[in-house]
């Protein structure tokens, strides 16, 4: 993986609606940096950055993102809607993070 590396996504929550969109990664440092732009149903930026924290490492994901779903911009400002729309994306971030969390704890042997 290195800058221009594309992954297409696709992300669906409990309401009945898909988004895709592309990742491409625009910076890497390995072990510190990974900087990607996003596009499609989900456009903007986003970065990871690792580290050294208390004998581990700490994670920070500033993830600066925005639908270009016409339809979902336009009922997400309705406050009933808006607030299953939240909803919706908190049951997605939450179902990513089970997902990821073992594989990032997995201890590895140092090769």
């Amino acid at each position: 993986m290195g800058a221009g590396t594309v992954a297409d996504c696709k992300v669906r929550g409990f309401l009945p609606y898909t988004l895709r969109f592309s990742v491409e990664v625009t910076a890497l440092e390995p072990l510190s940096l990974l900087e990607v732009r996003s596009s499609g149903d989900l456009a903007g930026e986003g970065r990871v950055v690792l580290a050294p924290r208390g004998g581990g490492t700490a994670v920070t994901i500033p993830w600066d993102v925005r639908t270009t779903r016409t339809v979902v911009n336009l009922l997400g400002k309705a406050p009933f809607v808006k607030h299953l729309l939240e909803k919706n994306h908190g049951y997605v971030m939450g179902r990513v993070y089970r997902a990821l969390r073992p594989r990032v704890e997995r201890s590895e042997s140092p090769a």
